[in-house]
C-alpha cells in the first residue's frame, strides 16, 4: 500500500527521525515524503529554522518538496487512494485550511497525529478560559475528518475523541522517550543538563519569539548551578545537547563539562538527576523513573516561563530559579517519592495494555484503513 508522510511545517532531523518513515518503506509500504512547508511558510523563515546546525533538515524516502499549491493539488489527486499521515495538524499550528479542503474533496483517507499530549488546565484562571479554548478549538477543526489519530496515554485518547469523535484512535507507546531497560545502574553516577539551545532555537526563530533577554548571563547562572551540583552531590554533570545547534566553543557555555550531542535521552536513562527546564527530552526522566529539578531563569521571557505550565502538570513541581537551589532543594529533589510517575506514564506516554514498537501498531492500523 501507499503512504505519503507530509507536513506544512519545517520537519527536523530530530522529529523526523522519530516518525521514521524510513522504516515502513523498508517494511513493505510504497512511501514518499512530502515536505509542503515551502507553501505555507516564507522561505527566509525556513532558512532561518534549518540554518543552526548541519543536517537538521530531515530527508525522507522519495522526498518531495512542494512550492506550487497548483503542483500540491494535482499531485493530491493522483495519490487519492494513498493513507496520508498528515503531520501538522490536531491542533490548528497554521492556516492549512487549503490542504484540508483539498483532502476532503479528493476523498483522501488523512491521519493525524497528537504525538505531544498535555493538560493545559495548570491553574484556577485556566479552568475559567477552558470553554472558550475548546470552543475555538472546534471552529478550528469543524472542517476536519481524519479516519484515525495517533497519539499516546489516556490524556491523548480523551483528546483525540473530543476533537475529532468519528476518528479512530491509534494508541502508541510514546514517540518522545525510550521504551528499552537503557543503561546498567553502575553506570548512572552522574547529573545531566537538558540543553535547549537557549542561544539559537530553531522554532523560536521560526515563531519569531524570544526565550532569553541575557543569554551570556543565563548561561553564567547554569554555570553556578552546575558547580553547586557538583559539589553538593559529588557527581558530574554532563550536557545532552539536541543537535538543534552546534555550540562553536560548548566550554564558554557550559565550563569544563562533558557535552554530547544526540544522546539525551539515553544520558537521562542513566542519570541520577535530570536537571532541565521545559524540553520533551525531560520526559524520558517519567519513564526511566529518575529525579528532576526544573530550572527557571531571571532573564527568562514572559513567553519562554509560559512553556513552564506543561511541565509542572507533568512533574507536579514549580521550577526554581537557578540562583536558590542549593544543597538543601538538591537533596529533597534527590529523595523525592516518584510513585507518582506511573500515573503520569499512563496519562500521557502510554496507556495500560499498549506495548510493542509503535511503528508496527500504526503500521497494522494503516494496512487496515487502506483495506
Amino acid at each position: 500500500m501507499k503512504l505519503i508522510v507530509c507536513s506544512a511545517l519545517p520537519t527536523s532531523r530530530i522529529f523526523g527521525e522519530k516518525v521514521d518513515a524510513w522504516w515502513y518503506a523498508k517494511n513493505g509500504f510504497d512511501v514518499e515524503f512530502w515536505d509542503l512547508a515551502p507553501i505555507f511558510i516564507a522561505s527566509e523563515k525556513l532558512a532561518g529554522f534549518y540554518s543552526a546546525s548541519e543536517n537538521y533538515r530531515y530527508q525522507g524516502p522519495r522526498h518531495t518538496t512542494f512550492s506550487d499549491p497548483a503542483e500540491l493539488a494535482e499531485a493530491l489527486r493522483k495519490n487519492a487512494t494513498a493513507i496520508f499521515f498528515y503531520l501538522s495538524r490536531f491542533d490548528r499550528m497554521l492556516d492549512d485550511d487549503r490542504l484540508i479542503d483539498l483532502f476532503n474533496r479528493n476523498r483522501i483517507k488523512y491521519v493525524f497525529q497528537h504525538f505531544d499530549p498535555y493538560d493545559p488546565t495548570v491553574s484556577f484562571s485556566d479552568y475559567l478560559k477552558k470553554p472558550l479554548r475548546d470552543l475555538r478549538a472546534r471552529w478550528y477543526s469543524r472542517s476536519c475528518d481524519p479516519v484515525a489519530i495517533v497519539t499516546s496515554g489516556t490524556t491523548g485518547r480523551r483528546q483525540a475523541v473530543a476533537r475529532y469523535s468519528s476518528a479512530q484512535v491509534i494508541s502508541i507507546p510514546s514517540v518522545k522517550v525510550l521504551w528499552d531497560e537503557g543503561v546498567s545502574p553502575e553506570r548512572n553516577s552522574y547529573a545531566v543538563f537538558v540543553d535547549e539551545s537557549i542561544a539559537f532555537d530553531p522554532d523560536a526563530q521560526l515563531h519569531r519569539n524570544v526565550l532569553c533577554v541575557d543569554v551570556d548571563s543565563y548561561y553564567r547562572r547554569m554555570r553556578d548551578l552546575f558547580r553547586v551540583v557538583e559539589e553538593s552531590l559529588n557527581i558530574p554533570v554532563k550536557v545532552g545537547c539536541s543537535g538543534k545547534y552546534h555550540y562553536p566553543d560548548p566550554q564558554a557555555c557550559f565550563g569544563p563539562r562533558e557535552v554530547l550531542y544526540g544522546e539525551t535521552l539515553r544520558l537521562v536513562q542513566g542519570c541520577s538527576l535530570a536537571i532541565g527546564h521545559l524540553s520533551l527530552a525531560l520526559d524520558q526522566a517519567i519513564v526511566s523513573r529518575k529525579p528532576v529539578v526544573l530550572v527557571d531563569d531571571a532573564a527568562f521571557t514572559p513567553w519562554r516561563r509560559n512553556g513552564f505550565r506543561d511541565v509542572i502538570r507533568r512533574f507536579r513541581q514549580e521550577p526554581m530559579l537557578n540562583t536558590e537551589i542549593g544543597r538543601e532543594q538538591l537533596g529533597l529533589a534527590m529523595s523525592r517519592d516518584l510513585s507518582f510517575y506511573r500515573d503520569v506514564e499512563e496519562q500521557y506516554f502510554r496507556e495500560p495494555g499498549v506495548t510493542g514498537d509503535y511503528r508496527q501498531i500504526c503500521a497494522a492500523a494503516f494496512r487496515t484503513l487502506a483495506s
